[in-house]
């Protein structure tokens, strides 16, 4: 019992570091407001600004931001693009702190959905430094098909030696209706900042694959999550194609599930213990 309640402590100390961490965003949806958001508008997860998603929907109806229920109170966000004319999509965009230098450390969670009419448009998660320019330290393209493409530098600067050209590494190809992970470090400290990322289905852990990549961007600060479905591209589907849910980003490892699981199993034993 001693051993059990050491590696408990263990544990509680390892998730007290992590929620001390710096976080630069955190999100499960599960405190927002249910329904469509208008262009403009700010998804919020319980008052914090860590937590906020601004949202444009340049061509709404037929574009749509929403945050369901899945079942359960298991909310998350939900894009639909209907529009054959509008290429920008809807999106979600978050301003967080500036960061220039240490490992940022993230998961996002994504299912791509099967769409009945016309064709489930391409979802874009990029990390960048808010400009322009493609100044990427995370660039993941999820296509229509399902297949997952992580975009990183080539190796030839361009933009003033800003960034470089893309190199694009496919992963694996998405079951549609399977929700999937996407786990990521990104070292912008090292000499040449780099980023790795594991993609897991999380009803199929054989369902898995890792990409390493050189950023784009080369050598600079980031400060912007964007979410965007249907980016360039003219595919249209009057149904959902992409959910999202349950996105970290911060400065500290994030706890494995089995350091969670231990962290219930002290809080039980504690209530025993009391008992």
């Amino acid at each position: 019992m001693k051993n059990l309640i050491t590696v408990v402590c263990i544990a509680l100390l390892s998730v007290a570091s992590t929620a001390s961490a710096a976080t630069l965003f955190a999100t499960d949806f599960d405190s927002a407001t249910l329904g469509a958001y208008a262009d403009g508008t700010t998804i919020n997860n319980g008052g914090v600004t860590t937590d906020d998603l601004l949202v444009a929907v340049p061509a709404a109806p037929d574009q749509i931001a929403e945050v369901i229920d899945q079942g359960g109170g298991n909310q998350a966000l939900q894009f639909t693009d209907n529009s054959t004319t509008n290429f920008n999509g809807p999106r979600a965009t978050n301003t967080f702190a500036t960061t220039s230098s240490g490992v940022i450390y993230g998961q996002i969670d994504v299912t791509a959905l099967a769409v009945t009419v016309g064709a489930r448009s391409n979802l874009a998660i990029q990390i960048t430094d808010g400009g322009t320019g493609p100044a990427s330290v995370l660039d993941i393209n999820i296509l229509g098909s399902g297949v997952v493409q992580v975009k990183g530098g080539n190796g030839t600067p361009v933009g003033a030696g800003i960034w470089e050209g893309v190199a694009t590494q496919n992963a694996l190809t998405m079951n549609l209706g399977d929700t999937y992970r996407f786990s990521f470090e990104i070292d912008l400290s090292a000499p040449r900042d780099n980023g790795t990322i594991t993609i897991t289905n999380l009803a199929n852990a054989a369902d898995t694959a890792t990409v390493n990549w050189n950023t784009r961007l080369i050598d600079g600060s980031v400060d912007t999550l964007l979410l965007n479905n249907g980016a360039n591209t003219g595919a249209a589907s009057s149904d959902p194609s992409q959910i999202v849910d349950n996105i970290i980003i911060q400065t500290t490892p994030i706890p494995e599930p089995a350091t969670m699981a231990l962290l219930g199993l002290g809080a039980v034993l504690t209530v025993k213990r009391r008992g």
